[in-house]
């Protein structure tokens, strides 16, 4: 019975995994920090959105993988009704910057995977994914919620937790780099560990998580919020050191993803 329950709840895991659930709720988990930390409450409309957009990038290119024209019409028409959910939530805020966003959002996921000067697409652009990637997750879960509530997306405030918010998925970033190190050398795509090597890649990602911390003294002091980072970036530092080719996918998604919602569930609780 007990090898039963164990191999039904790692099925549950697969699929919330493969279906970018879970990482579409990380981005939702983010987000809610970023309420949390700016003190601004809770707003449903923001996390709808945030998960909609995430989800919708995610899978996109599952679509696109797609053999059967009949389930890629299917999809697409799910795609338009997200997108119809994401302008009638959209026109909750006054704010047209949230519009901005998330137009840019849009452009920037299909840059991602469709042609883009003589490159096939942003992710052959030599160097850039790792930056676009960290670029668009924080505008996406700090900008984003910022303008939509109303509030100045340049104060001191909200650009420091972007920066903040830029390093830590950076350097969380790099670890999915080393994954597809052998792939991504097989096709020719320059990347940061394809550059650097899987070693020195590794401790640029635990050079970005101190500084992460660093920076979050100088904004915070000693306090419960530096608390929380620190927790999780040693809970990251943990997974980064045991990294290696051998490990399965799910490994990165399930963890590292999953580092996002352990810290942002430690700051809805301790601050």
């Amino acid at each position: 019975m007990s090898i039963c329950i164990v191999n039904t709840i790692f099925k549950i895991l697969k699929f919330i995994i493969d279906s970018r659930l879970l990482i579409s709720l990380a981005a939702v988990a983010l987000t809610i920090s970023t309420f949390r930390i700016l003190d601004f409450g809770y707003v449903w409309e923001v996390f709808v959105v945030v998960f909609l957009t995430t989800w919708s990038a995610y899978t996109f290119p599952l679509v696109l993988e797609l053999k059967s024209e009949l389930k890629k019409l299917g999809c697409f028409c799910v795609y338009l009704l997200v997108g119809v959910i994401i302008c009638l939530l959209l026109s909750h805020s006054h704010n047209y910057v949230s519009w901005l966003i998330c137009l840019f959002l849009l452009i920037s996921t299909l840059l991602y995977y469709v042609p883009i000067g003589h490159y096939r697409n942003i992710r052959e652009v030599p160097y850039l994914k790792i930056f676009f990637i960290a670029f668009s997750w924080s505008m996406c879960t700090v900008v984003f919620p910022i303008a939509f509530v109303g509030h100045s997306t340049f104060s001191i405030f909200g650009i420091g937790l972007f920066f903040e918010r830029f390093l830590f998925l950076f350097a969380i970033t790099i670890p999915f780099d080393v994954r597809d190190l052998k792939p991504d050398r097989a096709g020719g795509l320059k990347t940061i560990p394809s550059r650097l090597g899987i070693r020195q890649s590794l401790l640029l990602s635990t050079f970005l998580l101190l500084l992460y911390v660093a920076v979050s003294i100088l904004n915070y002091g000693f306090s419960n919020i530096v608390f929380v980072r620190a927790v999780c970036v040693l809970f990251v530092l943990i997974l980064i050191q045991r990294i290696n080719l051998s490990r399965p996918t799910y490994y990165y998604s399930g963890l590292i993803d999953g580092s996002m919602i352990f810290q942002s569930l430690l700051i809805h609780l301790m601050i």
